[in-house]
């Protein structure tokens, strides 16, 4: 077994589920099972050999189809008869498979087993999948399911043979906090814990069995955590957005700031004054990452202004309300040649 999953809290919960509902039946499950990716371009498999081997199972998870996961994961992982599994929730994959040439997208459609809908998050459709039984796990598009109105349970195939299972809190969380739904007050307090979880990787069992298989207890200290945290966010935002400076794009009015941790609630008010914020920073010596967010009533388009404008890397995915590219240079600045120097564009 093999996981390739997003870098976030969706993306490691999925794998993390991955991990502990599949890759029980596989020996020594340890690091080299995961690759993170985080839709940059670059993804690190230290033996492709192993990592491709044929009759691997290869997870891809939280991850909207791009150039990369096509061509680097997907191709290689059929070349080599691996068998892939692809649960993603991200319009954008959806519009790059839709994009593709024919003879791609039937490559895709007859190796690929997918499920994706953009109505729950990746974690929240991994515990789904592993809902399944393993004659539905083949074609889990083709498999209804219901979730409680307050996500506490699902029930799979719920006009035939039904099956109902749980679904644990910190999923539930994770998920209303992934796809902007903000249902619960205490999806956005767990969110800001998470970010300073000292591990999260989907093989800390530590970490994550009491979140998916031991009850609430964890999940709500994570959660009063998240209270402290916040508070000091909202102390700390009024300083960091002193560097804040408003854009425009096609006729949206936004605000952006540079700052390498946090979220939206960093913005504060400006969030719900602006059609959008962006939150910007470098990660590397080549790479800038930007996320922008969106308030649900009224709000811009995250994913369409991200693709129309930041997407010239192809490296770039979200939602309507949260979407992030990556991109080679830092977009609000340009160089002066007077003073051998970068300053901001205003």
């Amino acid at each position: 077994m093999r996981c390739i999953h997003h870098n976030d809290a969706d993306g490691l919960c999925a794998a993390a589920i991955v991990k502990n509902e599949f890759g029980v039946v596989w020996e020594n499950v340890n690091a080299d099972n995961f690759v993170e990716y985080c839709h940059n371009g670059i993804i690190n498999i230290k033996d492709e050999t192993e990592f491709f081997k044929p009759g691997q199972t290869i997870y891809i998870v939280d991850l909207a189809l791009d150039h990369y996961i096509f061509d680097e994961i997907i191709r290689k992982a059929i070349n080599n008869n691996c068998q892939v599994v692809h649960i993603d929730h991200h319009i954008s994959g959806k519009k790059f498979l839709e994009a593709l040439s024919e003879e791609d997208r039937k490559l895709y459609n007859d190796n690929v087993i997918s499920f994706w809908t953009d109505q729950y998050s990746g974690c929240m459709l991994t515990w789904v999948y592993s809902c399944m039984v393993e004659d539905q796990r083949k074609h889990p598009n083709d498999v209804e399911f219901d979730l409680t109105e307050d996500h506490s349970s699902v029930a799979i195939d719920p006009n035939g043979s039904i099956r109902v299972c749980n679904i644990p809190l910190a999923v539930r969380l994770i998920d209303d906090n992934d796809v902007w739904r903000h249902k619960f007050r205490e999806s956005k307090l767990f969110s800001s814990a998470f970010g300073v979880e000292e591990n999260t990787r989907p093989y800390n069992d530590e970490f994550w069995a009491p979140l998916l298989y031991e009850g609430p207890s964890k999940t709500y200290e994570i959660i009063d955590r998240g209270v402290i945290i916040n508070s000091f966010i909202e102390r700390q935002s009024k300083s960091i957005m002193k560097n804040a400076f408003e854009i425009e794009i096609d006729g949206f009015k936004g605000i952006a700031c540079n700052f390498p941790v946090g979220n939206s609630l960093v913005f504060g008010e400006a969030y719900d004054t602006h059609d959008f914020v962006i939150k910007f920073n470098q990660v590397s010596d080549r790479n800038w990452r930007y996320t922008l967010y969106s308030k649900e009533d009224g709000g811009a388009d995250c994913e369409e202004l991200v693709k129309k404008y930041f997407s010239d890397l192809g490296l770039y995915g979200g939602h309507k309300h949260a979407a992030g590219a990556t991109l080679d240079r830092n977009i609000f600045q340009k160089y002066n040649p007077k003073l051998d120097a970068w300053v901001r564009c205003n």
